[in-house]
């Protein structure tokens, strides 16, 4: 009997372990070029793991093959022609096994065969997945479309004069490390750069325009830096030209020049103004185009930390902002730009004190260095700062002039909010500001929260809530965001969510809250949580500003019982005066409160109000003591070198005799100086108020209805808004406008806390036809 060869034995005549050796190489090569067309060719992700699984079957058959021909009966039955050779494929043969339901012979040709077939038709059908999506592209857009949109790829640069050959691929390396990151934009690695330079472009000193672009569009980048140094008189003139590699388009070309000991701080100057000119070129979204030109550094970490407090102020991140402000200018004490915006967070963030007072004074000093643009924008900041009415017409101007500008439309937007009742600009008219704003500058978060504000005041709520849902969208995270929430719950809700907006208020921050009121409207809800946020600051703080709040609010609601009470036990005489005068306005002759002007200390609001009733009264003596503390409390201010005190008491003190002016029968007189007086910056706040009631009430007197609403309406989103609307609906009745009717609707609707038989509810219900 024979032996039979061990397993060994016939593993060694298949010669298994070779056959392997050799398909393993053979399929790490297949996966390599699968990988390759995937990649370039945007083939679908099941590419290579149905690859892998062809192969993975593919070495089940080659094994099986390299056993089968090893086997002595295959040879002996390929020499009698009852099978194919090892090499021959026999294509009849093989159908005929198949037909009569066997396995084909297993030859070498047919099994490789098999495996092009499968992998063909794998390629072939994911090519065919890529025709019908869309074209192929080759070359620079074989990137994928992320990496493309931001990546920049620096190579080599042309140098011509002594000692510059160092430059040509240092500035590589110098221009790769200071873009990276910077606008945005992703520097390719100066390695991956240099290697495709070379094994593309060898060691040639210098390539063409066309192997530079096909070398940056290599790497992935989506955009190529092209650049020359040049000796020019013992000076070196670096210059940088900006490439899309898609097409070959320029976008841009940057310049500096200096000694050439100076060679990192012109590699600076040359990154800034290369980001410059790219992001002057396709937008984006740290900063809009308007500001590129005033993007004055040359540091790039002052620029990097510039573009740093752009992208967090984009979602309300104002703490973290203004710190990426300071370090840029920390890094670059003349960089204006960031001063500026510095300036402006603070005021997000309503942090004043030293470190904000250092900021502003330094952006004034830099003023002279600002473009126009910027100087107007830095002019309409300090109006802001001062309360000057003036800056309203000045950014009106701005943005005729800049109509793209989205900061020059949010200053103007800011302007009104903080001052544009004294020149009749009302929430449509910062709704227009702030939407125009938003219009060029979408992805800048702090100008959706004036403008959503203005949105509830005006009662849009569905407009309200879409921009309430896009602010949280970019700033998710921000007192603005929840003092919006409560706002639009309060105003617009129902009865249950308004109880739920008001019940959370006392686990809301201070902050919060005060936010949640500026975007609250003139109507019974919007009162009623205004009201119940005085309540609960007022329990928290004891603060002064609280305990108006709380009196004009119950005022404002015809509670009057109330408000007396509270003010009783106020506990600044100053604050018991200005604000009986308030519900004087609401009560009959006899039984209005007497203001007492010994008890106003330094306060202009209360010396004014005191005053004016004791002029009402025919009181000489009140009167008198009115003006003299008027004079004493100027001459304090003016010997403590008080300027801005000195400025409110004056304008105190003027407005009260233009008052008297007008009891005297001198109308147009005390008109005249009213005008003059309310628009001063420092007659901001209730001075302003007082005054323009009293100018519409004299508008009305003479007939002059339009001039009077003007004056009345102002007035909506003061202590004496509700008073205004109460003026307003007396000056249309007067004049016999039906419009009157609606204008006591609203007042009866404010008041609808109020005594049935009040005289002016009775008033309201009789000449509004209710």
């Amino acid at each position: 009997m024979t032996d039979r060869p061990s397993l060994v034995e016939r593993l060694r005549r298949a010669r298994i372990v070779q056959v392997l050796v050799v398909y393993l190489g053979a399929s790490w090569a297949v996966l390599q070029v699968a990988d390759l067309l995937q990649s370039g060719l945007d083939l679908p992700e099941w590419v290579m793991p149905v690859s892998v699984i062809l192969l993975l079957i593919g070495l089940v058959i080659i094994l099986a093959t390299a056993w089968v021909q090893a086997l002595p009966s295959t040879t002996a039955k390929e020499e009698a022609g009852e099978v194919p050779s090892d090499w021959e494929i026999a294509p009849k043969d093989a159908v005929t096994s198949l037909l009569s339901g066997e396995l084909p012979h297993l030859t070498w040709g047919r099994s490789i065969l098999g495996g092009a077939v499968a992998l063909s038709l794998c390629f072939g059908v994911a090519g065919l997945y890529v025709m019908m999506k869309g074209p192929i592209t080759l070359g620079p857009e074989e990137a994928g479309a992320d990496e493309a949109a931001t990546g920049i790829a620096v190579v080599p640069f042309s140098v011509s004069g002594e000692d510059l050959d160092v430059w040509r691929e240092g500035m590589v390396d110098l221009l790769s490390t200071n873009l990276d990151g910077l606008g945005g934009f992703r520097a390719i690695d100066s390695r991956t750069v240099l290697a495709r330079w070379r094994s593309s472009v060898g060691d040639a000193p210098d390539a063409d325009l066309g192997d530079a672009l096909r070398v940056a569009g290599a790497t992935g980048a989506r955009y190529a830096l092209v650049g020359s140094a040049v000796s020019l008189g013992g000076r070196v003139r670096l210059t940088g030209e900006v490439y899309d590699v898609a097409d070959g388009e320029k976008i841009g070309q940057a310049q500096v020049e200096g000694q050439p000991g100076e060679v990192l701080s012109l590699a600076d100057g040359l990154a800034v103004a290369v980001v410059r000119e790219l992001l002057g070129s396709e937008g984006s979204q740290v900063v809009s185009r308007s500001q590129v030109a005033s993007l004055s550094t040359s540091s790039v970490e002052a620029l990097r930390s510039y573009l740093e407090g752009e992208s967090l102020i984009r979602g309300g991140e104002f703490e973290r902002a203004a710190s990426a402000y300071e370090e840029a200018v920390d890094r670059d004490s003349t960089f204006a730009s960031a001063y500026y915006r510095l300036t402006s967070t603070y005021g997000w963030m309503e942090a004043g004190g030293d470190r904000a007072e250092r900021a502003e004074l330094a952006l004034r000093a830099l003023s002279e260095n600002l473009p126009p643009r910027d100087r107007l924008l830095l002019e309409g900041e300090e109006a802001l700062a001062t309360g000057d009415p003036d800056g309203i017409r000045l950014m009106e101007e701005a943005v005729k002039r800049y109509p793209d500008d989205p900061d020059a439309w949010a200053m103007l937007g800011e302007l009104y909010v903080h001052g544009g009742a004294r020149v009749f600009r009302t929430p449509a008219d910062v709704h227009r500001a702030y939407g125009s704003a938003v219009e060029r500058d979408p992805t800048f978060g702090p100008n959706y929260i004036h403008y959503a504000e203005s949105t509830i005041q005006l009662g849009r709520e569905d407009e309200a809530r879409a921009l309430l849902a896009t602010y949280l969208g970019l700033a998710p995270d921000t007192h603005q965001g929840r003092a919006l929430q409560l706002a639009v719950d309060a105003s617009f809700g129902s009865p249950e969510e308004r109880a739920a907006a008001l019940s959370a208020l006392p686990d809301e921050t201070v902050h919060t809250t005060s936010d949640m009121i500026n975007g609250l409207p003139l109507t019974s809800a919007g009162l009623d949580a205004y009201q119940a946020v005085g309540d609960v600051n007022w329990a928290r703080t004891r603060g002064g500003r609280w305990a108006w709040v709380r009196v004009w609010t119950r005022i404002a609601r015809g509670r009057l019982n109330e408000a007396r009470d509270l003010l009783e036990e106020d506990d600044s005489d100053a604050r018991r005066v200005s604000l009986g005068w308030v519900l004087s306005l609401a009560m009959p002759e006899d039984g209005r409160p007497t203001l007492d002007p010994s008890l106003c200390g330094g306060s202009a609001e209360c010396l004014l109000v005191s005053g004016v009733q004791a002029l009402e009264d025919g009181d000489d003596g009140r009167a008198e003591v009115a003006r003299r503390g008027f004079r004493e409390s100027l001459a304090e201010a003016q010997e403590a070198g008080n300027e801005g005190w000195a400025a409110w008491l004056q304008a105190g003190s003027d407005g009260l005799e233009a008052y008297g002016s007008w009891l005297e029968e001198a109308p147009r007189d005390a008109e005249r100086a009213l005008r003059e007086i309310q628009l001063r910056p420092e007659a901001n706040g209730t001075l302003s108020d007082r005054m323009r009631l009293w100018l519409g009430q004299i508008a009305a007197q003479e007939d002059r209805i339009e001039d009077a609403r003007e004056y009345f309406t102002s007035l909506a989103y003061a202590d004496l808004g509700w008073y205004g609307v109460l003026e307003e609906a007396r000056a249309l009745h007067q004049a016999g406008d039906v419009a009157s009717e609606d204008a006591y609707r609203r007042f009866l609707e404010l008041w609808s806390d109020a005594p049935a038989d009040h005289p002016f509810v009775v008033e309201a219900r009789q000449d509004g036809g209710g």
